[in-house]
């Protein structure tokens, strides 16, 4: 079950993850706090707990195939607003 549950939490961070640069504020929101979360529970910083799935992020922040202009408004927000909060976070996340 450990196997398991090693797997579930991968998934479920992985998803999370994803969900930091989402268009909707209330997702980004959720993610974050979710995150905050699961840091508490296992005793791991956010970082620590996103780091596996950064190369995730590193794709989309900022976004490697289109300009970010050419992104509808919610999206460009959803990015920077991912970009902000994954820049602040102690220990930093992206340099």
């Amino acid at each position: 079950t450990a196997a398991l549950q090693a797997t579930a939490f991968g998934h479920v961070t992985q998803r999370l993850v994803k969900e930091m640069v989402a268009q909707n504020k209330i997702i980004r929101k959720q993610a974050y706090h979710l995150l905050s979360v699961l840091s508490e529970v296992t005793g791991k910083t956010i970082p620590e707990i996103m780091e596996p799935h950064k190369g995730i992020l590193a794709d989309m922040i900022p976004p490697k195939k289109h300009l970010l202009r050419h992104q509808p408004v919610n999206t460009q927000l959803g990015l920077m607003d991912g970009f902000t909060c994954c820049t602040t976070l102690k220990p930093r996340l992206f340099s």
